[in-house]
């Protein structure tokens, strides 16, 4: 009688377990649908992100116009997706390629770049050979941006 019952209560046993394994298998697929459905639209704002700040370096690029910087010799331009050194490096120039210095930021020391045709990223100034040229673009770049903050207040 107790093999019995205990055939019994492990046949139940085993039909509960499958139940509850298939019910936790639908919630785990149903959630895998969604983690890929939220991915993709986390995807779609990276990309809408990436043009919006393209737009934004076109836009500074039609204020405050550029500067062309060859590579020189020796050079260990890092150009980089963010204006910071933990940014993720988007593109090494060699010597003798050129991009253009659009935007200086005095607070964090990059420069935001062009390069390869309208594609941007930043450079550390420590990078880039200080001449005359640079030198009094910067101050160009002070200035324009004194007056624009001038005009906005």
């Amino acid at each position: 009688m107790k093999k019995l019952v205990f055939i019994l209560l492990l046949l139940i046993c085993s039909k509960i377990y499958s139940q509850d394994q298939i019910k936790f298998q639908k919630q785990i697929d149903s959630l895998e649908a969604v983690k890929a459905l939220f991915q993709n639209k986390v995807e779609e704002l990276n990309i809408l992100i990436k043009q919006i700040e393209v737009k934004k370096s076109l836009a500074k690029i039609e204020i405050f116009g550029g500067s062309t910087y060859n590579i020189p010799a020796n050079s260990t331009i890092q150009i980089r997706d963010k204006a910071n050194s933990a940014g993720r490096l988007i593109f090494l120039p060699i010597k003798g390629e050129k991009i253009t210095l659009i935007d200086f930021d005095t607070k964090d020391g990059f420069w935001l770049v062009s390069f390869n045709k309208n594609e941007f990223g930043y450079v550390k100034d420590l990078d880039i050979q200080q001449d005359i040229t640079i030198k009094n673009y910067k101050e160009h770049l002070v200035v324009l941006k004194a007056q624009i903050a001038m005009k906005n207040e």
